[in-house]
């Protein structure tokens, strides 16, 4: 009985040790718009637990085309993914922005924080430590903001 006890702690130590939490950076580019076209950059540090559950936190900054102001927005973020090469993702995250990212229609305090929540759904490859994918998302919530992003990256401590 010890033997078995033993062997099946052995199993389970060596199964979480393989598939134990790891960081991911990634980098992103691409446009969003509020009222106005924007030249948008992202980028995300995250902890991947349990291979398909992974918190984050998230830096959005939008340079828009005309000559408005730029925004930012720093995310607190949940994020799924399914596990393998071929990856669907989703988020919801949620922090604050310039006036200028989240309202950028209703105020004209460009220096005023405000609440920002936006959400998303993509699809990534992730061919050994390389992540690379894109996403569309946005905050219907509260203004008919989009964004889509591509977005690369690494998983590192696998």
């Amino acid at each position: 009985m010890r033997i078995r006890t033993l062997a099946l702690l052995a199993l389970l130590s060596s199964s979480v040790a393989v598939a134990g939490p790891h960081l991911e950076l990634e980098v992103g580019a691409g446009a969003s718009g509020l009222s106005t076209a924007a030249a948008t950059f992202s980028g995300r540090v995250g902890l991947d637990l349990f291979e398909f559950f992974t918190p984050s936190v998230r830096m959005l900054v939008a340079t828009p085309l005309s000559l408005d102001p730029a925004g930012w927005a720093f995310l607190g973020e949940l994020r799924l993914h399914t596990p393998g090469v071929f990856q669907l993702t989703g988020g919801v995250a949620f922090g604050l922005s310039s006036a200028g990212m989240a309202f950028r229609a209703a105020t004209t305090s460009l220096t005023a924080l405000a609440p920002y929540l936006t959400a998303d759904i993509g699809v990534r490859l992730k061919l050994g430590p390389v992540l690379i994918g894109i996403g569309v998302g946005g905050n219907p919530w509260v203004s008919p903001q989009w964004v889509a992003l591509a977005n690369i990256g690494v998983s590192l401590f696998e």
